[in-house]
């Protein structure tokens, strides 16, 4: 189970046990989060208000895969259906595609 804290710390609890794997780590240099956390083909996205979607691997190690923006804020958790991921902006609703 991964949560993020409304000022972007993340913390990864295993879910069999209970236990912290890791807490207070930043997918990126800062940013206010609103979103929560979303899961996706084996990754963590997560979405702050200034755009920045930060993809972290799954697991019990903390890694920043990638971080990518859309240019605009976002108080919205990332949402996904058949394979594309639909983030709405302040102004646009994105649709990524793989």
């Amino acid at each position: 189970m991964y949560l993020i804290t409304d000022k972007g710390l993340v913390t990864c609890i295993e879910a069999k046990s209970g236990a912290v794997k890791y807490e207070g780590k930043r997918p990126g240099p800062g940013g206010q989060f609103a979103g929560s956390p979303v899961a996706y083909d084996g990754k963590i996205l997560l979405t702050s208000e200034d755009g920045e979607t930060h993809v972290i691997q799954a697991g019990l190690e903390f890694a920043v895969l990638r971080t990518n923006s859309v240019g605009e804020p976002v108080l919205a958790s990332p949402a996904i259906a058949n394979g594309t991921i639909f983030i709405r902006g302040k102004d646009h609703l994105f649709a990524i595609a793989q």
